[in-house]
């Protein structure tokens, strides 16, 4: 994992995408809500492994974790968590669990949640591998 640089510094406010980009694995699917508030959804690869990860953004402290870290040494803390929050798998077994159903992930199975599954899924079946950002239009009218 890359180190974050000291944004507290310059007084630039972090995003998620500080944190998702120091994890160091190819990013293959990311499915944004919304930039200001919403769930965030992404498939990760490294090297056989691929890894779930969905956030909450907010817009405030009290709803986004993001936004309540006010020290360098929080903010590392805080990346390490998430690092530790994403699930890995071997292609085969994450197919099987997003296939599954598997009342621990409730946040998949919101309209947003069933898309981006239903994607990862699809994504994973393919041979040849490559990144796809999908914002919430695109995902929808892929689905269709």
């Amino acid at each position: 994992m890359k180190k974050l640089k000291n944004k507290f510094l310059t007084n630039e406010p972090y995003t998620y995408d500080d944190m998702i980009k120091s994890f160091e694995c190819e990013i293959c699917l990311e499915f944004i809500e919304s930039r200001s508030e919403g769930r965030l959804y992404y498939l990760f690869r490294d090297e056989n492994k691929f890894g779930l990860l969905v956030l909450s953004s907010g817009h405030c402290a009290v709803c986004d974790p993001l936004q309540y870290h006010k020290t360098y040494k929080a903010m590392r803390l805080y990346q390490h968590q998430l690092w530790a929050r994403v699930k890995w798998f071997t292609k085969e077994e994450c197919i099987k669990y997003l296939e599954s159903d598997v009342t621990e992930l409730h946040h998949w199975t919101n309209e947003n949640g069933t898309e981006f599954r239903t994607s990862v899924i699809d994504y994973l079946k393919q041979k040849r591998f490559g990144k796809l950002i999908l914002r919430k239009k695109e995902l929808k009218e892929m689905i269709k």
